[in-house]
């Protein structure tokens, strides 16, 4: 006479069993779910919208060398040698033009220069990437407007620059490609790949909690069945 094995009718229902936690939780899935979308929603609306504009400039051939009257102020931004290229590289993070950007949006905020500096995170925000002789600026801010006048900005001075100290006997140190454009929507916060986010997190979160918690029934249900048939 074979003996009831607790373990192998476990195995059966198994599956069962778990499909049944799945159907009976299906509230919890919900709540957890629609939570979730709220909180996403809550977020998306929350967070200020994050606006990009860009601008595309190159280095025409002829100022790919420095002046010789420019040496000392070469080494001042830090820059060895007479690359053009790292020139600009080096001046893209320099306090200077962040100051004469400062001054041109000095009607917008009437404040200090650092204080403007500072509001408009120029030294965070404002980013130049080199590709070979071309250049790509960026800038990111809350409002669409000021991004454009940002690096707006920005390609004047660097020429303004380089008229005023002389770093290239070439007067037009860079000729823009692709000038800056009102961004239209924001970059930030992305709402739907948030919402995506939250509600596919969510949804597949419940449901390993509730099977978990089946599985810890189980486990269970499964002790107390074997201690009852060992032999006393």
């Amino acid at each position: 006479m074979s003996k009831h094995n607790p373990l192998a009718f476990q195995d059966e229902i198994n599956l069962a069993e778990y499909v049944y936690a799945l159907v009976r939780w299906k509230w919890l899935v919900v709540l957890i779910v629609g939570l979730a979308l709220a909180g996403a929603s809550v977020y998306n609306r929350c967070v200020p919208p994050s606006y990009i504009a860009s601008a595309s400039f190159f280095i025409p051939i002829e100022a790919g060398g420095t002046s010789s009257a420019s040496a000392g102020y070469i080494r001042l931004l830090g820059v060895d040698g007479g690359s053009i290229s790292s020139y600009i590289g080096i001046l893209s993070s320099s306090h200077r033009i962040q100051e004469l950007i400062a001054d041109d949006l000095y009607p917008e905020f009437k404040l200090p220069q650092d204080r403007i500096i500072g509001l408009l995170k120029l030294g965070k925000n404002l980013k130049l990437t080199n590709n070979g002789n071309s250049y790509n600026l960026t800038y990111e801010n809350s409002n669409p407007a000021m991004t454009v006048k940002v690096i707006e900005s920005y390609t004047k001075n660097l020429i303004l620059m380089n008229q005023y100290y002389n770093i290239s006997p070439q007067k037009e140190i860079i000729v823009v490609l692709d000038k800056a454009k009102l961004p239209r929507s924001p970059t930030k916060p992305r709402r739907v790949f948030n919402l995506a986010i939250a509600g596919i997190g969510s949804l597949g979160g419940s449901i390993l909690l509730i099977l978990l918690g089946q599985a810890i029934v189980s486990m269970r249900s499964w002790y107390k069945d074997s201690v009852q048939e060992l032999p006393k």
